[in-house]
């Protein structure tokens, strides 16, 4: 019994000691706070406290008034018109190399016996040309997205054509 309260007393020990202690302190208006120090650590660092009152900056924003809503908007439509404007230079270059004219249009089953019961999502470089002008490809991981599948249902249908 005597080994097994040794024990005990020791785990409580050390779980004490990894507890941080909270006191009380009086602020300018006599009101009492808690406040918490490690005991590791001793007290706070100023760039601790900085941290703190500017995570509670941003926390109680006004809503944005309508002219700079306005040009927050046109601000994302110029940025998204450059962005259209650079990855269709992308797909430009990929449309011209040497090798993507398999690539230009949707495969069809008099191309490709069977390619339609092998590949469930058919894309072609003409398919995500138009995604783009219509906006239904927004971002550049989206485009490599589609560019990805295009390819991976080349190798899908080839792979299962030669086994």
């Amino acid at each position: 019994m005597e080994v097994e309260s040794e024990k005990t007393s020791e785990k409580d020990e050390e779980e004490d000691d990894m507890e941080s202690t909270v006191s009380e302190k009086k602020d300018d208006s006599g009101d009492e706070q808690e406040s918490i120090d490690d005991d590791e650590s001793g007290d706070r660092s100023k760039d601790e406290s900085y941290l703190d009152r500017a995570s509670t900056i941003g926390s109680e924003s006004v809503p944005a008034s309508p002219a700079s809503q306005g040009d927050l908007d046109s601000d994302a439509l110029q940025a998204q018109k450059n962005w259209k404007k650079s990855i269709m230079l992308v797909w430009r270059a990929a449309a011209n190399h040497k090798y993507a004219n398999v690539f230009l249009h949707p495969v069809t089953d008099d191309e490709a016996p069977g390619y339609h019961g092998i590949v469930f999502r058919p894309m072609d470089l003409t398919t995500i040309k138009k995604n783009i002008e219509n906006g239904s490809i927004r971002t550049t991981s989206e485009f490599q997205r589609d560019m990805m599948l295009m390819f991976q249902n080349a190798l899908m249908y080839n792979n299962a054509d030669h086994d």
